[in-house]
């Protein structure tokens, strides 16, 4: 018991840096909730992205951690191991990009003219 609780503190020791993003993520999805109302399409993207974002984040978390451990116990295939970690590095950096394009959307995307016209 006590070495799984050793893993875990040494896993958010060396994920520590990661809270900083997730809270950012988290205040920009509470946002687009919060204007959902005056604008549901940019909200929806912002969300989506932010959401992506924090998928991603928390998801190479879990990659680390599962390399680590499998590195430092030496019975896990060292190849495999690397493939798994590329693999999920190939689907994070996905999501990311497809987050990015979210934002992209959301900022210059769906806007009307004004009613009044640019002078």
């Amino acid at each position: 018991m006590q070495d799984d609780s050793n893993e875990v503190l040494q896993l958010l020791r060396a994920q520590w840096h990661v809270i900083p993003m997730l809270v950012v993520y988290g205040i920009g999805a509470l946002m687009a909730i919060i204007n959902w109302g005056r604008h549901p399409r940019v909200s929806a993207c912002a969300l989506g992205a932010f959401s992506l974002w924090s998928l991603s984040v928390v998801g190479n978390a879990v990659v680390y951690a599962f390399v680590v451990h499998e590195l430092s116990v030496g019975g896990g295939d060292h190849e495999a191991v690397v493939m798994i970690q590329d693999i999920a590095r190939m689907m994070f950096m996905a999501l990311s990009i497809t987050a990015y394009a979210l934002i992209i959307c959301a900022v210059f995307g769906w806007r009307r003219e004004p009613s009044g016209g640019m002078q």
